[in-house]
């Protein structure tokens, strides 16, 4: 499988990780301008399952994520927050 034009394989190396990674997050904040929420949500989940429960539940559609996409939102936004009261 091939992601961003390299194999999974490749993913293992911290330079191109961090690269891949920042592309598909930017895709994922392209894909959901209006919802830094769901943009994160879908990094971790995948754009068409966040996709299927926005037109399942609408604005309600967090509430029916997974338990480990609900941590996962967490923690981003846990840290988020601890970067920007350091002013980073």
């Amino acid at each position: 499988r091939i992601y961003y034009g390299v194999s999974k394989a490749e993913l293992f190396d911290p330079d191109t990780n961090i690269r891949v990674g920042s592309l598909h997050l930017l895709a994922m904040l392209d894909r959901y301008p209006d919802s830094q929420k769901a943009a994160i949500c879908a990094y971790r989940a995948g754009g068409g399952t966040i996709d299927r429960l926005i037109v399942k539940y609408s604005s309600a559609w967090f509430s029916h994520s997974t338990k480990r996409t609900k941590i996962y939102f967490k923690a981003v936004s846990d840290n988020y927050k601890k970067l920007s009261l350091c002013g980073r």
